[in-house]
């Protein structure tokens, strides 16, 4: 079949058009085409095309699903934040905040939660928490973790309802993740906070660098007499603090900032809810302790890696037998003559002792003892040596 087009050139007043010759169009035909179009080359190329297409077609269904199935999620995530806020009013607690704002989009849930506040209206000890906001984190293939993130000022009061001890935190950042059990109980919380100041006036303020923590309320068991609960471990401890400064006026002959204080551990039998004294009280009666596997001071030029098993006594002050690691002793007594802490001779005696008992490491550095350290009666010994009292900790 042949298509001819034809153009008409117009000339004169009447507008008198001529035909002029136009392009003549072979369309093709007959099996010379056909086969052409069964050449291998044409199919691949047809091939490729219909492949191209369907991974579009593909590609926008899975895009149109997965954005119904994030903002069904967020509404979830929204629908659960507030049915959690009315089971915590059911068991007594004061929930309050303000709006709540989802976001994440593609690939994570965020509820930013403006002034949240939580309070414990019944019961022992007392809590309180307040704060500018806060940043819930969640992610389906984790259902029972959640993520969060907190910065600025927090008013923050422990205690009994009778009487509660009002502090600040204000924090350059922090996050951490609560994973919940399966009946919705917290098992675990990792926390990590920069930049921390806690206390409600600055001249009284207590700093500190970074905080890496980890809790968990459910730690391996092993076959133990229920006869003898203080023998199961309720909680078990992670915890590091990097550069703590005490407040200003703190008697600190090493100096005011704390460079490493480390500790892990486990709490053995459970501590009962209650005013921090009696709680306390309870646990200490019925033989609770502590084991610390790890603990590690580094202060000044004092470094102190030890470990062993503390507990309280009955005026609940800390007690203990602990094997530790020291070194920077000889520097440390020192200083703390020059702080009329201990006395000259006092001093003497401990260098003269601990450095016969010292030993250079392998790898080189500074010499190092391995004494047993306790606590008892509110002094820490060194081995035979008597060498500092503690201050007393007063449980409010």
């Amino acid at each position: 079949m042949k298509a001819q087009l034809v153009s008409r050139e117009c000339t004169g007043r009447a507008g008198l058009c001529n035909p002029v010759p136009g392009v003549i169009l072979d369309r093709p035909k007959g099996p010379a085409y056909k086969d052409s179009m069964r050449s291998p080359a044409i199919k691949s190329q047809l091939k490729i095309r219909r492949s191209f297409r369907l991974t579009i077609y593909i590609l926008c269904g899975l895009a149109a699903f997965h954005a119904a199935a994030w903002y069904i999620l967020a509404d979830q995530l929204e629908r659960g934040i507030a049915r959690w806020a009315d089971e915590r009013r059911a068991d007594g607690w004061m929930v309050k905040h303000g709006s709540v704002e989802l976001g994440g989009y593609p690939l994570s849930w965020r509820a930013a939660i403006d002034s949240p506040e939580l309070a414990r209206q019944t019961g022992d000890p007392g809590f309180q928490w307040s704060g500018p906001a806060i940043v819930l984190t969640w992610e389906p293939w984790r259902p029972g973790d959640l993520g969060f993130e907190v910065t600025g000022s927090h008013d923050i009061a422990l205690g009994t309802h009778r009487k509660l001890t009002k502090t600040n935190v204000t924090l350059a950042k922090g996050q951490g993740r609560l994973q919940f059990g399966p009946n919705g109980a917290l098992q675990r919380l990792s926390l990590l906070l920069d930049g921390a100041t806690l206390g409600t006036r600055p001249e009284q303020a207590l700093l500190i660098n970074r905080v890496r923590a980890v809790i968990d309320t459910t730690p391996a068991t092993q076959s133990t007499s229920p006869a003898k609960p203080h023998l199961i471990p309720s909680v078990r401890l992670n915890g590091n603090i990097f550069g703590l400064t005490l407040p200003k006026g703190t008697v600190a002959p090493l100096g005011r900032t704390i460079g490493k204080l480390v500790l892990r551990g486990t709490i053995m039998g459970r501590i009962p809810p209650g005013r921090p004294a009696d709680a306390l009280s309870v646990w200490q009666k019925s033989g609770g302790t502590m084991e610390i596997g790890h603990l590690e001071l580094g202060w000044a030029s004092l470094i102190v890696q030890a470990g062993g098993t503390m507990a309280l006594d009955s005026s609940l002050q800390p007690v203990g037998a602990l094997t530790g690691k020291i070194s920077g002793y000889n520097e440390t007594a020192d200083t703390l003559v020059t702080a009329n802490l201990i006395k000259p001779g006092a001093a003497m005696v401990a260098k003269f002792a601990l450095g016969a008992l010292s030993r250079t490491p392998r790898g080189g550095g500074r010499p190092q003892i391995e004494v047993p350290l306790s606590l008892q009666e509110g002094w820490l010994y060194v081995g035979p040596v008597k060498l500092l009292r503690l201050p007393k900790i007063r449980w409010h």
